[in-house]
């Protein structure tokens, strides 16, 4: 069996430094059927795990980010893609054939299905995963569900599960991970020596007057047990935005909140001309956009200074992650956006109206400025694929159909699936919002009729590309689509496949543009 190259890529961040748990893994192994609840605090490593889990086990494997919210549709189709891959079995994107599929898995091996389900308070509607689990978690199914969740979120709703489960007499566990813990705070020391064995990394800390054993315990000391805290204080110091003595300086803190608020603190008390106003609307623009979100993306929507925002950058770094190959910034957790909504107070509504009055003007006036140097990516690329998630947050609704109505249905299949699909079903959801009954009906039925005309790449037969490329020497509308639906196709390795098919028939101009999505597919993908 191999792993799916989406989930390879998507996982290995999460797992690149991971160290430790073998305690938590040797448990785990040793449960054959049943619900593992792993419960614990933001920033303890449970995503880490799953994702180890993930690549290790070669299992179907659900990350839920709150950021980009999971619908149960979702999760359903995911989950029926990678039974069907890690197992061979052919399962239409149903809860029920999700159930006979575990039940054919049963049937023809002894191995008892393992799925993994990461950050269930973190889905749009939990109850709905939690009745998807409860379906699963049948007497008449061997399956076993691993479930991480953050504690104190939705602690009632999992116990109920748990109780509902165990009357069944299906076995359930719970594993709670805290800062506090002795094998917690090993398992961060391993992480924290592992992290400072890397040669530039002890040269730096040896030039600021600290041995490696001090560093290392100054650092476990001041992470108190949380990873992500920890990675971020190695992060600085690696960057030489910190040093060992700036830690020193920071109070130990119980919580992420807490902690956010030393740092945000910290960074404005410090003579660099930054006001905590400006931080603070850094920082939520920079949660609200879906994607990495690069400077000249920021100049936009703040009307500030280049420079300016290159400082403000620079000084929350320690709370941002810098995406590797693009010049664009993510929060550094999902629990950053919460913190800065209960704490800083930062309506999240008008944030999403100010980025979407913003990119909308820009889209208008100058679409071609160019947002991304590395990548050369335009506003207008931007506006697409995201400018009706934003009018939805922020309630615009009219401004949504208006947009939807110019700008996505009239080129929906030049789209990249995911982009179309996005869009449409966001503008089918904001439907609800309308109070005329004539429009609603005459929307949804505009947008259900746009919605079927889009076509799924990776279902497409080979000679439909083969025929498509032979047509696209002679006509540029056909070479643009063929060219949105091969870099749409989603398994890498048909990507690959449908690229060295079609090659013979291209163009010299459209075989360029082929090439840039070849860079982008992994070696192996790229040998299939």
């Amino acid at each position: 069996m191999k792993l799916r190259l989406e989930d390879e890529e998507g996982f290995k961040p999460f797992t690149r430094d991971f160290i430790g748990r073998e305690w938590l893994f040797d448990k785990l192994d040793k449960i054959q059927r049943g619900i593992i609840f792993l419960l614990g605090q933001p920033g303890t490593g449970k995503t880490a795990i799953a994702a180890k889990i993930a690549l290790t086990k070669m299992v179907p494997t659900i990350l839920i980010e709150r950021l980009h919210s999971i619908k149960t549709g979702q999760i359903i189709r995911e989950l029926a893609d990678q039974i069907s891959h890690y197992w061979g079995i052919k399962v239409n994107p149903e809860l029920r054939r999700i159930i006979e599929a575990i039940k054919e898995i049963n049937r023809q091996t002894e191995e008892v299905p393992t799925i993994v389900i990461d950050g269930l308070d973190e889905a749009e509607k939990p109850e709905e995963i939690i009745s998807l689990i409860d379906e699963i978690c049948k007497p008449y199914i061997k399956s076993k569900v691993i479930v991480t969740a953050r504690t104190g979120i939705i602690d009632s709703q999992i116990r109920d599960l748990r109780g509902k489960i165990s009357m069944r007499g299906i076995p359930t566990y719970t594993f709670e991970l805290k800062y506090s813990d002795k094998k917690q705070l090993k398992d961060v020391q391993k992480y924290v020596q592992k992290m400072l064995e890397k040669p530039e990394l002890e040269e730096k800390i040896q030039k600021q007057g600290y041995k490696i054993e001090e560093a290392i315990e100054i650092l476990v000391k001041h992470s108190n047990g949380n990873f992500v805290v920890a990675s971020s204080y190695i992060k600085s110091i690696e960057e030489s935005k910190f040093t060992i003595k700036d830690v020193e300086k920071i109070p130990i803190t119980r919580t992420l909140e807490d902690w956010y608020t030393h740092i945000i603190n910290l960074i404005a008390e410090k003579k660099t001309e930054v006001k905590k106003e400006d931080i603070i609307e850094v920082l939520s623009i920079i949660s609200a956009i879906p994607e990495p979100t690069t400077i000249p993306l920021l100049k936009i929507i703040t009307e500030k200074d280049e420079k300016y925002l290159k400082k403000i950058v620079k000084r929350v770094s320690l709370l941002l992650i810098k995406v590797g190959g693009r010049s664009g910034y993510i929060i550094m957790h999902k629990t950053l956006q919460e913190y800065l909504e209960k704490i800083e107070e930062v309506n999240f509504k008008e944030i999403h109206r100010k980025i979407a009055e913003k990119i909308f003007g820009g889209f208008e006036k100058a679409p071609k400025t160019i947002i991304d140097w590395d990548t050369q990516e335009k506003l207008a690329d931007y506006a697409v694929r995201n400018l009706v998630h934003h009018f939805y947050e922020a309630n615009m609704i009219n401004e949504l159909f208006q947009f939807v109505d110019a700008h996505i249905c009239p080129v929906i299949e030049e789209q990249n699936i995911e982009v179309a699909y996005r869009n449409i079903n966001l503008a089918i959801k904001a439907i609800n919002k309308v109070e005329s009954i004539e429009e609603k009906i005459e929307r949804l039925l505009k947008y259900a009729k746009t919605k079927t005309t889009i076509i799924n790449p990776d279902k497409l037969p080979d000679y439909i590309y083969e025929t498509a490329a032979k047509l696209a020497q002679k006509n540029e509308k056909i070479e643009k689509q063929l060219i949105t639906y091969i870099k749409s196709i989603k398994n890498k390795i048909n990507q690959a496949k449908t690229i060295a098919k079609t090659a013979k028939h291209l163009t010299e101009k459209t075989l360029k543009q082929i090439q840039k999505i070849l860079k982008n597919i992994p070696q192996t993908a790229e040998k299939a």
